[in-house]
């Protein structure tokens, strides 16, 4: 029988280990987040501050009789845009390029830009405003205005003008030979493009 005395040896318990801190992956999410936003932000940012503001719309004044008058049509206009305007300065991939208004001394055309940002892509309306000039005995055309969803992208987009005047330059070739021409007034209306041009014999 055991006597009231008898002391039993102490079970032996191992002591708690300090708790261990569990990562969770939010940190790497979160990080993974800011950057997606700076790499799709940067390039928009770049775009507004050198995008510059719109260009002045110039006067323009016919000199000489019309002796000639060609007419180039609003369908003609949109794909002479689709085919040969460069728009490298504009983020993403422009497509659906379309003539939606003729006015008097404007063109506004529009399209989509689509832009890929980490996989993500969205889809913004870029909107330009052109101006036809006559100048040195040819027709050109000026960028006015151009944004890409109401920002504005002006000078990045001007860089596509020359495309379009060489071919505009062309539109007087097909003219009869034995004449030196020379544009003298430019009009737009709803459907059409009016150059105006003068023809001295050679």
């Amino acid at each position: 029988m055991d006597s009231p005395n008898q002391t039993f040896p102490r079970q032996w318990t191992p002591s708690p280990s300090p708790a261990r801190s569990v990562r969770r992956p939010w940190g790497y999410m979160g990080a993974a987040l800011v950057l997606g936003i700076l790499v799709g932000a940067v390039p928009f940012l770049l775009i507004f501050l050198l995008g510059g503001g719109d260009r002045l719309a110039l006067s323009s004044s016919s000199s000489g009789k019309e002796a000639v008058v060609i007419q180039l049509s609003k369908t003609f206009l949109t794909q002479l845009i689709q085919k040969k305007a460069d728009f490298a300065g504009v983020p993403g991939t422009v497509s659906n390029i379309q003539i939606t208004k003729m006015q008097q001394n404007s063109i506004t055309v529009t399209a989509d830009d689509q832009v890929s940002v980490l996989g993500i892509s969205t889809t913004k309306q870029f909107t330009l405003v052109l101006q036809p000039v006559v100048s040195n005995c040819a027709m050109h055309m000026r960028v006015l205005h151009a944004d890409l969803q109401g920002v504005p992208v002006t000078n990045v987009a001007a860089s596509f003008e020359d495309q379009i005047n060489q071919q505009l330059g062309q539109s007087n070739s097909a003219l009869p030979a034995g004449f030196a021409y020379c544009a003298i007034k430019v009009r737009t209306e709803s459907q059409a493009l009016i150059v105006s041009y003068s023809a001295t014999p050679q």
